[in-house]
This record gives C-alpha cells, structure tokens and sequence, in this order.
C-alpha cells in the first residue's frame, strides 16, 4: 500500500520544448502541496523515456527501470505503484499530465469547476493507494469542446479546467490558441464562414458568382446574401485563393473551419448548374475547393464538412474530399432520447443519416462529432441533466466510427457544476461508467456524509429532463427547436405541455427540498448547494414559460386548421400567461445569479416579443 509521506521527492526527466510536461509537472507539485505534502524536485531519474514522470517517498530512490509502454494507446497513460513510489508513463507528454490528475482524484480530489475554487480538495489526509500496475485508455483519440462562450476574463481558467477533465481538443477563438497549447490542446478555429470568402462587393462586377435564390423560370435573381454559386468556376478560384490566405495566418491548428451559413434552407443556389445539386451536394463541392486549396498550400489543415439543418441528408452526386473530414452536427435531434432508441421516431433520421455519412467517409480518418449536449443557446439558458442519453450516444458514435467526440459549450457561464460536462469526459474514458455511479461520485465530492440525499437530488434533475427534452413525434421537416415550440394538432404536443407543466412543479419540489435539507455550512459545497437550487428555480420557472408556449401553440395549430375562433381566443388567452410567465422566469433568474449578459435573457425577451407579435396580429392589432 503506498501513502504519501509529509516530504515527497519528484523525479522529472529533463528535455527542452515540453511545455505540457513542465504543466504536468507543475500541476502535481501543487496538488501535492494541497494534500499536505513538501515535493522536492530532483535531477532525472535516469530514465531513457522521455514521457515518465516519477514521484518516491522521502528516503526512497527512484527505480531506473522502463516501464513497457505496450497497452497504452494514444494519449493514454499508466499508473505504476509500489510501496515507495508511484511512475506515470505515457507515450505523450499529455498523457502525462492526465496521468497526474488521475493520480489527484485518487488521492481525493474531485474537479467540478474552473479555477481552484472548483476542486473538492480531499477532507482528511489520503488514504493509502492499492500497488499494481494501472492502464487508463481513451474510447476516443480525441474528446473535446467547441469553446465559444470562452472571454478574457475566463479563458484560462476554463482550458486548465478542460485540461483536468482529459479532454484533449477544443475550438476557440484565434487568440486563445498560445493557452490552449501550452495545455496540450488540439486546435480548430473558424466556424461559419463561406460566406466571407467570396466579398459580397463583388456583386455588382461579377453577379454571377452569387447563389440564384430560385430556378429562372420562377423569377430567380442572383442575390449577394448567402454563400455562392458554388458550380461558377470563378467562384471556386476566389474561394480557393481566400482560403490559402486564411491558411497562411493558421499554421499550427489542425482544422479550419468555413462552413456555411447557420440557416434552416442555407442559402444554396438554384441557378441552371445548381437546382439539380442537394445541400449536401453544394457544400461537398465548397469543401472540395477548400481541400484543393489545403493541398496546394501543402498544408497539413484538416477540412471539415458540417452534416448539420440542411446537410442532414447524405448526399446524391459529390464524393468527399480527401482533405476533409465528417463533422456532424445534430442540432435538431430529440434529447429526451439516445440516437439509437428505437422509441424515437425523430432520432431514427438522424441515426440514418449518421450511418450514410459515416459509410461515405468510411475511409477517410477522424469523424467528428459536434454535439449540443452543453449548448445553453439550443436549451433556452437551461441545463438539463442527460446522462443515460450521453452514455448511450457514446455506444453509438464509437459504432459508427467516430475518433473526436466533440461537444460544444455556447450561451453563458456555468451556474453550478456542468455534470453534462464532467459526465461526457469521465465517459469518453470509462467504457463502463454507469449513471448510478457518476451520481453517486459527485454526490459523495459535493455533499460527503449527505451523499444519498444529493444523489437522489441529481437523479431527480435526470428523471426530470430526459422526458421533457422530447421532440419524439415533430416531424424533422419543419423548423424549431426548444425555443421555438411548434405549432400542431398532434396529441404528443398536447402531451408535452402537460410535461412542462409537471416538469416545473417536480424542479422547484426538488429545490426546495435542497436547501431544506443542507442547512448553511462553511466551505465550498453550500456554496454549490445555493447555486444548485437556485438554477433549479430558475429552470422550474422556464418550463412554466414553456408549458403555456407549447398549450397556445397546440391551439394556434388547431385554429390554422379550422379556423375557429374559439381557438383563437383560448390562444390570446395563453399567450398573455406565456408573457406573464417571462416577467417571472426572469426575476427568478437574476435572483439565481445569472448575469444580464447571459443567453437567457436574450432568448426570453425574443420570446416575449414573438408572443406579443402573435397576440397583436390574431387579436386585430388591438
């Protein structure tokens, strides 16, 4: 059994230019200093392997052996301990840094949060560690987040705290890039950016490059709006030579992103050369001239094609490019079921499409995944609690071939601890993490000694979300998402409105039974218990928002279906208490903490004034 001593010696192997082990080595020294122990760091231990990292008991020397690096894939790493010491081996200088956050969350500690503040630091002094030899894989090469809500102010925290999590590749803005590599981070940068690359000023020189928003025998013009004319060969050369420009200003950054625009119907061409290509046929083509202009440059730039609104059907004509990689995005799926549920009818297309893609790229390496599981813009500021269906996806995407599961996290800062977040990471290394589990090790981090009741709170919070994130039976055709709640006459609308309703109820039970339970208690965890019941709050008063939204919805169908008034009026009726509800999802927001700047309020406020625009047009302007 090896304990920690109060004077511990660090043996680290000296070479130049290893920025992400210097980290590593950094790191274990200061998480050694919190759990009570002097690390005084020595020479090298003689070692021939460059990523090795070796830490003895005072009095004990260093074993000058190398370990076997067999069973340890990519940035993996190995934990050996004995008696005296413990040696963290990886064939990657990152995987020694994981190996030293897995040797802290042996040691006690648990990572919740950003900064220093969101480590549960262990209570008492460590219990002794089990010797033996211990390999930790990934499921994935890569595990990562499209960071897009990162600022000044909060960059560095959140990309060590990535960092701690294991996840090894993000997407960020262009000046964050010197951070997330000194955290040994794979970066992407761009995003939504075709457009840009054909200068809507030379519309009036060269209109023929510009997308023709309908065929010409249904009045189509040429309009300077969205993308291009992606079959002008013109139009691919400026692409080609705009892209070779951003190249040049990216080296380093393993993918560029330029997708197109961020509309439901994209924007896609219709002239007489294009009507006859899909979405995904045009966007293919597009991320063909990108690759052309990557092996031109002779660049090692990854190019991605985003399976994402439009795109979501395979395509009938283009093959992809080899310098492109699958980056899909199912922004519309439904959330209250895994990709593959078969009670899912809306999932079934997204599985579909899934497949297709993934045989089209079969032989081209690195599929992505871009998911939403984090994203508070598509949740309308909420953050509902998914972890059978994270768990269950994870199965699917690694069937399908997925090597970077990637998430993104846009739309504000995190109330409390983001357990999508520390959920999906723990699961892209622990094939056999179960919920029960997860639950059960951040209640016991959170709240030990009041463990059952925190667990059974956070299993609440998942028995709440999962059946109110469905979207089961709205067909894939039209648009909306959970914001903007769709009319129809189906009974699965009626149905949901009824779910919001008794979502909210089951939250703010849930919350106030929180903070019955823990009363005030110095430290960090009622800190977390306050922003955990005040998130639950806010979220109850949000689903009450949603509940009325989706009720005046089902009527507005119903009265686009008859013409009733009595439809009518009952809508009038319910969009003035989905108003009401606004003005209090907001209060109870701000009271929970959240900032002006945060998402939510923005969606709410849109929302307030659609339903506003509805009741003035259906009420006669009065």
């Amino acid at each position: 059994m090896f304990r920690l001593s109060r004077k511990m010696s660090l043996f680290p192997q000296s070479f130049e230019d290893e920025t992400v082990y210097a980290y590593a080595v950094s790191e274990l020294e200061r998480l050694l200093k919190l759990s009570g122990s002097s690390v005084q760091r020595k020479g090298s231990s003689g070692q021939t392997r460059k990523f090795q990292l070796t830490l003895v008991n005072e009095g004990s020397k260093p074993n000058d052996e190398n370990p076997n690096l067999s069973g340890i894939k990519w940035d993996g790493y190995r934990l050996t301990v004995g008696k005296n010491r413990i040696v963290i081996t990886a064939r990657e200088s990152r995987g020694i840094l994981y190996g030293v956050y897995e040797l802290a969350e042996r040691l006690g500690f648990v990572f919740l949060k950003p900064g220093e503040e969101g480590e549960c630091r262990p209570l008492a002094s460590p219990s002794g560690l089990t010797e033996g030899v211990f390999t930790f894989n990934p499921r994935f090469p890569h595990r990562g987040i499209y960071a897009h809500g990162l600022s000044e102010a909060n960059a560095e925290e959140w990309l060590r705290f990535f960092a701690k999590l294991k996840l090894n590749a993000v997407g960020v803005a262009e000046k964050y890039l010197g951070l997330a590599r000194k955290f040994g981070f794979r970066c992407e940068v761009g995003g939504h950016g075709l457009t840009e690359l054909i200068p809507r000023q030379l519309f009036q020189e060269k209109p023929e490059i510009f997308r023709m928003s309908q065929p010409e025998d249904f009045f189509g013009k040429r309009q300077a709006d969205y993308n291009a004319c992606l079959t002008n060969p013109e139009a691919g050369r400026i692409i080609k030579q705009a892209y070779k420009e951003k190249l040049r200003k990216h080296s380093g950054v393993y993918a560029l992103h330029a997708w197109p625009e961020d509309l439901p119907g994209g924007g896609w061409c219709l002239c007489s050369r294009c009507r006859s290509l899909s979405p995904s046929d045009q966007a293919l083509l597009a991320v063909r001239y990108l690759g052309e202009a990557v092996e031109e440059e002779q660049s090692p730039v990854r190019v991605p094609m985003l399976v994402y609104h439009d795109t979501i059907p395979a395509p009938s004509l283009m093959k992809p490019h080899a310098k492109s990689f699958l980056l899909f995005a199912p922004r519309e799926r439904c959330y209250g079921h895994a990709l593959n549920d078969p009670e899912c009818r809306r999932n079934r297309f997204y599985l579909n499409s899934l497949q297709a893609w993934s045989e089209l790229y079969q032989d081209i390496p690195d599929a992505h995944t871009f998911e939403y599981y984090l994203d508070q813009v598509l949740f309308r500021g909420m953050y509902p609690f998914l972890p059978e269906v994270i768990l269950k996806d994870m199965m699917v995407y690694e069937s399908c071939g997925i090597k970077s599961h990637m998430v993104l996290q846009v739309g504000g800062v995190s109330l409390a601890p983001e357990y999508n977040l520390l959920l999906f990471a723990r699961g892209c290394w622990e094939r056999n993490l179960t919920v029960k589990a997860f639950l059960k090790k951040m209640a016991v981090a959170i709240f030990p000694g009041e463990e059952k009741n925190y667990q059974h709170f956070l299993h609440t919070r998942s028995e709440i979300f999962q059946p109110a994130m469905r979207l089961c039976e709205y067909d894939p055709t039209i648009y909306f998402d959970y914001r903007w709640l769709p009319e129809v006459t189906n009974k699965f609308g009626q149905e949901m409105a009824r779910v919001y309703q008794l979502s909210a109820r089951k939250l703010r039970r849930a919350a106030s039974r929180l903070k019955a339970l823990f009363s005030p208690r110095d430290g960090q965890s009622f800190s977390l218990i306050e922003e955990e019941a005040g998130r639950a709050e806010y979220e109850a008063a949000e689903f009450e928002v949603m509940a009325f939204q989706q009720a005046a919805s089902n009527c507005l169908g119903l009265y686009y279906q008859t013409g009733k008034p009595a439809y009518r009026d009952r809508t009038l009726v319910l969009l003035g208490q989905a108003i009401r509800a606004t003005e209090i999802s907001r209060k109870q927001a701000k009271s929970s903490g959240l900032p002006e700047d945060y998402y939510f309020f923005q969606c709410s406020r849109w929302l307030e004034k659609e339903f506003q625009e509805k009741i003035k047009v259906f009420s006669g302007g009065k």
